[in-house]
Order: C-alpha cells, then sequence, then structure tokens
C-alpha cells in the first residue's frame, strides 16, 4: 500500500528551501558590515597612524618597581 503526501506538505517543503537557499545566496553576495570606528581603508588598525589612541599605551598601568619575580 503507498502512502500519499499531501500536497501542502510538499509545497510548504519548496518554499521553506527556496527561503533558505534565497537567505543564504543574499547573505553570500551582500557586502559584510565595515568594523566600528574610524578605518582608513587599506592601512591595518595597528599601523593606522590617524587613530586617536595611537601612540597611547594600552592595558593596565603599572607602578614602578613592581616586576615579577623570576626565579
Amino acid at each position: 500500500m503507498k502512502k500519499e503526501i499531501s500536497p501542502l506538505v510538499v509545497i510548504g517543503a519548496i518554499v521553506v528551501i527556496i527561503g533558505f537557499v534565497g537567505y543564504f545566496g543574499w547573505r553570500a553576495v551582500s557586502p559584510a558590515q565595515p568594523p566600528a570606528g574610524s578605518y582608513t581603508p587599506g592601512v591595518p588598525p595597528w599601523l593606522d597612524k590617524s587613530s586617536a589612541n595611537y601612540g597611547k599605551p594600552t592595558g593596565a598601568p603599572v607602578p614602578p618597581g613592581t616586576s615579577s619575580p623570576r626565579g
């Protein structure tokens, strides 16, 4: 005995598959979002001298004379 599949189930599955293919195709061809903050095209952020933080130390300040013991 052969079981029949409802036409509504087949149509729903086709719509879902077309939706997935369309969405992932659209995401594949859309340009990526630019990174947050100022960025000069062609210059990596760590070499960008126009950055407001250029030349400033990064990380937490360390008081003088508090180096870690080496041995």
